[in-house]
């Protein structure tokens, strides 16, 4: 038997601060643990929501959040995980709801980031008397930004862990411009004798991030379909829009990228990107069977060109 501390311990042990977003099963509150007085984010998921697999909107999904829990698990139990993947802090439970305690990231997530911090989306007074040197600046940022994500998505590869969800408001920022990779909930770790990351056919992820084998209903190998979302996590942080809104051919830019036009879609946009991040993209924006692997990405030049760099710059922005 444990010696009584007389410290809190349980969800007792947090105190629950504002909401922050709405979840699948709950919402998202910031909170702080008030024996180590450090700031926390608690995911506060119905109970009865997660049982049900069904969404606090009435509707029936594929996250399985005891599934989540045990996949954070198995990360954080790696002596050597990578410091990409959100710190799962506890795990706690009430009659009503289980909470997910996880570290507080004061940059909050991409999505955030890119619509306060791209130079199309900046007021007119935080802007640089150049627009072209502050172009080059935000490209540096975004490059620093992509090189921690491919980091972090090749520790979860190399675990043979696909994500599977990746996307702009599932990757936060911590205060000191770190890049973590957060919600694990339709995740999947696949056996040594699954060579390929096979994954069954069926929706999984969002519609804009998803690759296109998976919108179509086929098998796929997890692992491209990361490397697809990572594609069109960079266009976006690069061009501040998303390259289409359908990954199916009835979409007009999705058929130009597909079709080896990304060069002439960007051009119509006036949304210039530098050279290499657009050959990157082109590995990437092609049938699973031809993209590159994640090895691939994050040895691609305008990749590991910064490996091992600092991320001062995401800071200060």
């Amino acid at each position: 038997m444990e010696p009584n501390t007389g410290q809190p311990t349980g969800v007792r042990r947090y105190k629950k601060g504002r909401t922050l977003c709405d979840t699948l099963f709950g919402r998202a509150r910031y909170g702080k643990d008030i024996v180590t007085d450090q700031w926390v984010i608690i995911k506060e998921s119905r109970r009865t929501n997660v049982e049900q697999r069904l969404s606090i909107r009435g509707m029936h999904v594929a996250e399985d959040l005891t599934q989540e829990i045990a996949m954070h698990k198995f990360l954080m139990n790696d002596s050597n995980v990578s410091p990409h993947i959100c710190k799962l802090i506890d795990v706690c439970e009430d009659p009503n709801y289980i909470y997910v305690i996880t570290e507080f990231c004061r940059g909050g997530d991409l999505f955030k980031f890119v619509m306060a911090s791209h130079p199309l989306y900046k007021s007119a007074d935080k802007k640089q008397n150049n627009p072209e040197d502050e172009q080059m600046a935000w490209f540096k940022i975004v490059q620093q930004i992509f090189k921690q994500l491919v980091e972090g998505v090749h520790y979860l590869h190399s675990r043979r862990v696909c994500h599977r969800d990746l996307s702009l408001e599932n990757v936060l920022l911590s205060g000191d411009g770190i890049v973590k990779v957060i919600d694990f909930g339709v995740a999947k770790r696949y056996l040594e004798s699954n060579e390929t990351f096979q994954a069954k056919a069926g929706f999984v992820g969002k519609q804009g991030y998803c690759s296109p084998e998976i919108h179509a209903g086929q098998t796929y190998d997890a692992r491209h379909a990361d490397v697809w979302s990572l594609g069109v996590i960079l266009f976006m942080l690069l061009t501040g829009a998303p390259p289409y809104q359908l990954p199916d051919y009835s979409d007009n830019g999705f058929a130009m990228i597909m079709e080896g036009n990304l060069a002439t879609m960007l051009d119509h946009w006036n949304r210039p990107i530098p050279l290499e991040a657009q050959d990157l993209l082109c590995k990437i924006f092609v049938p699973g069977e031809s993209r590159i692997y994640i090895d691939d990405v994050i040895n691609h030049p305008w990749v590991s060109i910064l490996r091992g760099g600092n991320d001062a710059g995401i800071a200060e922005n």
